[in-house]
This record gives C-alpha cells, sequence and structure tokens, in this order.
C-alpha cells in the first residue's frame, strides 16, 4: 500500500488504536474515530506514552516518535473519514453496531476507497457475511 493512502481506524480500544499506531509507524496519516470522542483521546494520550517508551528503549529516534504521533490524527465524526483510502473496523463485536457504522460509513467512501472490518473474534459472529457488497 502506497504511504500516501490515508488510512482510517474505528474503534479507539487496545485493537483500534494498535492499529492507529502500525499505520503511523509505516508512515501513513491515520484517522482514529470512536463513538466517544473521549476515548480517541484517551487513545492518543496513550500513543504519546507507548511511543515515548520505544524512544526511550532505542526502538525510535526522537524524531521517528514524534512522527508518528503526528501522523496519528483524532476523528470525531464518520465523516472526518471520507478521505481514507482504506477504512479498518476495530469495535465492540456486535453485529448490529457494526452493520449501523458500515451503513453510516459506505456512502462517505469512494468505490475506489476500501472499508474492511477486523476477523471475528468467535466462529459465530460473520460479520464479514452481514456487510453490504459494494457495487463497482
Amino acid at each position: 500500500m502506497d504511504k500516501n493512502t490515508v488510512v482510517g481506524v474505528i474503534g479507539a480500544g487496545t485493537m483500534g488504536s494498535g492499529i492507529a499506531q502500525v499505520a503511523a509507524q509505516a508512515g501513513h496519516i491515520c484517522f482514529l474515530y470512536d463513538s466517544r470522542s473521549d476515548a480517541v483521546d484517551r487513545a492518543i494520550d496513550g500513543l504519546k506514552t507507548t511511543v515515548q517508551k520505544l524512544v526511550e528503549k532505542g526502538k525510535f529516534t526522537a524524531e521517528e516518535g514524534a512522527g508518528i504521533i503526528i501522523r496519528v490524527k483524532p476523528a470525531h465524526n464518520l465523516t472526518d473519514l471520507a478521505g481514507c483510502g482504506l477504512v479498518i473496523e476495530a469495535i465492540i463485536e456486535d453485529l448490529a453496531v457494526k452493520k449501523k457504522i458500515f451503513a453510516e460509513l459506505e456512502p462517505l467512501l469512494s468505490p475506489r476507497r476500501s472499508s474492511r472490518p477486523t476477523p471475528p473474534r468467535f466462529p459465530s459472529q460473520r460479520s464479514r457475511r452481514h456487510v453490504p457488497s459494494r457495487s463497482a
């Protein structure tokens, strides 16, 4: 994936903030969204702490660490994800909630952009089967 691809992550919990960190470490601008804006702010604060520890351990230079932090942006509305080339969902394993999020997100993304749910944690919850397919 081209480093110019902007990544959106829905869900600012442990998994979502980790995905945002990895995307930022790979050089992508990453927008982090959660239905609770305070969760986004906590996740970004946690990311700052994590990256600072990695800098102290010598895993990144101070400049690299600052770049990672700068590339993760808060998204307080789903509309903030409209410019993303890839959107990754990392929210609670509740099919109704996932379907609602994708229904709201779908009109915001252009046909060439992609949104992907994370694999279900439990085999009985096959959210991918219920995500509307995009007509090209």
